[in-house]
């Protein structure tokens, strides 16, 4: 049976987590942290509610690999680390691989292949947990800019976006993808707007994606 969860950032306001369980969620990822200086200033705030709520919180970083991997990892530990992000229990973390022109993240194949291993190994290393679920647009892993059979493991996730179509209608399968992003506007309870929102796919559930 699929599980359906929700992502956050700064740009959500949830006015009751205890709604959002209601209407269907397991899990949350809050977005924490962005490179090496950007922290959401929400998240707090929404890990712990969303805890509290009973769902399966976890964290998610969104990559700048213009800073270097370890400013990346040591930026998104001190921030996720303090809440629980990496113990028992949490949702595991997401690394979040997609461009942003505006503060000068513009990946390539190459660049983005060999960050993400290295940002694996150093996130293991900085929290003595294993799991770890990559995020990038359906097109990158279909296109093969990503390349999981390099770096995949069996404790790395594939969540893929891709927008418009069924849950979990991803057009494209690895042995690895576990997480369909299917809309960045789903009409969610206890949101006052909406929200991204993804779904479980094949064998994989939450229980998988939790540490």
């Amino acid at each position: 049976m699929a599980d359906y969860g929700i992502d956050v950032s700064s740009y959500n306001t949830i006015t009751s987590w205890p709604e959002v369980r209601a209407g269907g969620n397991a899990w949350t990822w809050a977005k924490a942290t962005q490179g090496s200086g950007y922290t959401n200033p929400l998240f707090g705030g929404q890990f712990a509610g969303s805890t509290a709520a009973g769902l399966i919180t976890g964290a998610y970083h969104f990559a700048d690999p213009t800073v270097g991997v370890a400013a990346n990892v040591d930026h998104f530990v001190s921030v996720a680390g303090p809440v629980g992000a990496f113990g028992d229990g949490a949702m595991l973390p997401l690394l979040d691989i997609e461009n942003d022109p505006a503060d000068g993240v513009d990946w390539t194949a190459d660049s983005a292949n060999a960050f993400i291993p290295a940002f694996r190994d150093a996130l293991r290393t900085a929290t003595g947990q294993r799991k770890l679920c990559v995020y990038a647009s359906q097109s990158w892993w279909a296109g093969g800019m990503l390349r999981p059979d390099d770096w995949a493991d069996d404790d790395v996730f594939i969540c893929a976006a891709r927008y418009g179509v069924e849950p979990g209608d991803v057009g494209w399968s690895h042995p690895r993808l576990a997480v369909h992003q299917y809309t960045d506007a789903a009409p969610t309870p206890g949101s006052a707007g909406p929200t991204d929102r993804s779904v479980t796919v094949g064998a994989f559930d939450v229980a998988a994606l939790t540490i």
